[in-house]
């Protein structure tokens, strides 16, 4: 739970609520973390199960990738990650120079 606290940059209550009913030694309300009705909480368990998928169908058949996709994947601390915006379209080169290694000199 922590992970996934610090992938979306959030605190526990983001997705359980408190228990108003059952206090803790410092005097503030406890966790229902039994409780489903935060919409948050849904969403997570959606995300989460997307995640395991994509590890299991798409990352795991890739030879050598060993990194799995997480919530921080995406996220990066945030709640709402920012889309991804593809970078502007560059022309290609037409030639490749050659390198300093290579010199200008013919094979």
């Amino acid at each position: 739970m922590k992970q996934w606290s610090t992938a979306l940059g959030v605190r526990c209550e983001a997705c359980h609520l408190r228990d108003t009913e059952s206090t803790g030694i410092d005097g503030k309300p406890r966790l229902d973390f039994a409780e489903d009705t935060k919409p948050m909480k849904a969403v997570a368990r959606l995300m989460y199960t997307m995640t395991e998928q994509i590890n299991s169908n798409y990352i795991a058949k890739l030879n050598g990738s060993g990194m799995p996709v997480t919530c921080g994947t995406c996220h990066r601390g945030v709640v709402n990650p920012a889309p991804f915006a593809q970078p502007a379209e560059r022309p290609l080169p037409t030639a490749v120079p050659p390198t300093a290694s290579e010199g200008s000199q013919p094979k």
